[in-house]
Order: C-alpha cells, then structure tokens, then sequence
C-alpha cells in the first residue's frame, strides 16, 4: 500500500525480498529465544557446582584442622598420662571418653550437616533446572506456533500464478491457472468464477 512498483515483476521482487527479511528476522529472533533459555541455565548449574565444591572443601578443612587439633591434643595428654596416671586415673578415662565422645557427636553433626546441605543444592538445582526447562518449552512452542508448517495446518495456504505470490483477488482473472500451497501438498487449479468483495 505504501510501495509503488512500476512492473510485475519488481513487485514479485519486491515481495520476496521483504519475506526473506521476515524469515531472516525469525530465525534471529529463534537463537535469540534459545541462547536466553540455555545460557541462565548454564550459569546456574556453573554456579550451584561452585557453591557445593565450595562447601565441601570449607568442611574438609574444618575436620581436618579438628583432627590435627585431636592429634596434638592426644600427644600432649599421652605425654603427661604418665604423671597423672597413679592419682588421677578415674579423672583421665572421664576426660578421655569425653573427648571423644564430643569428637565422634561434632563429627556426625557436621557430616549430617553436608548431607543436608548436598541435598539442598541438588533439590535447588532439580527447581531450576525444571523452571527454565518448562520456560524453555513454552518459547519452543510458541515458535512452533508461528511456524509456516503450522500456519498451513490451521487450513491457511498460499496463492501464486505464474510463481508469483498472489495476495489480492485483483490480481487473478477467470481462466488463469494458479497454484494453491496448502498442508501437506499443493494443488493446481484453473479460475472458471470470480466474485469481488
């Protein structure tokens, strides 16, 4: 309506060349869509396995610097078991069980605590991975829904004579063989009525 073409064929031209420019435009906008899904997803997983190596060697640490401590604590008590022992026998075994017994509780505490904490991360990795999954689905089938493919299977198809594309029923006359593209096939069929709207 806004383009004056001076001959059939410019206009064919010019047609074709504004709907490579619309295909052209969907396919960007199709890798954009997926790059937007995919990429968050990434960097989440990139992230949740960051936090959980994270955590894992903040607590291997901590044990190891306790039983280190134990050790040293252990030598130092076999060192002056010897002095102790003959009057404060009863007061060793007590210290003794205690210790480890409060050595053994944190120990379960803390493995008990990166259990929890693995677990936490792996659910919170299942919600995400799920969310962008279902996000990813709905963009998938909306694309699908603009497709040229499904456009034909809701009943809609394409009008070309001389294959040129034929939008306006002015531009057909009683008699011209034209070519309708519809789902899954195309016809060929001559004009024998035209009624104008």
């Amino acid at each position: 309506a806004h383009t004056n073409t001076i001959t059939p064929t410019q206009t064919a031209y010019f047609i074709l060349e504004k709907l490579l420019e619309q295909e052209q435009y969907l396919s960007a906008l199709d890798e954009s869509l997926r790059q937007s899904a995919f990429l968050p997803i990434e960097n989440n997983q990139i992230t949740l396995k960051e936090f959980q190596t994270k955590i894992i060697q903040e607590l291997r640490f901590t044990i190891e610097n306790q039983n280190s401590s134990l050790k040293n604590i252990k030598l130092r008590i076999d060192k002056s078991s010897l002095y102790f022992l003959s009057k404060h026998i009863n007061s060793i075994n007590e210290t003794h069980h205690k210790v480890k017994l409060n050595t053994l509780s944190k120990l379960k505490n803390e493995s008990e605590e990166l259990d929890a904490n693995q677990r936490n991360l792996s659910f919170a990795y299942q919600n995400i991975h799920l969310k962008k999954e279902y996000e990813l689905n709905l963009l998938a089938n909306k694309i699908q829904l603009y497709s040229p493919e499904d456009t034909f299977k809701r009943g809609y198809s394409i009008i070309t004579k001389n294959d040129k594309l034929m939008k306006n029923i002015h531009q057909l006359n009683v008699d011209d063989l034209i070519t309708i593209k519809m789902h899954k096939g195309k016809l060929e069929a001559i004009i024998t009525k035209k009624e104008n709207l």
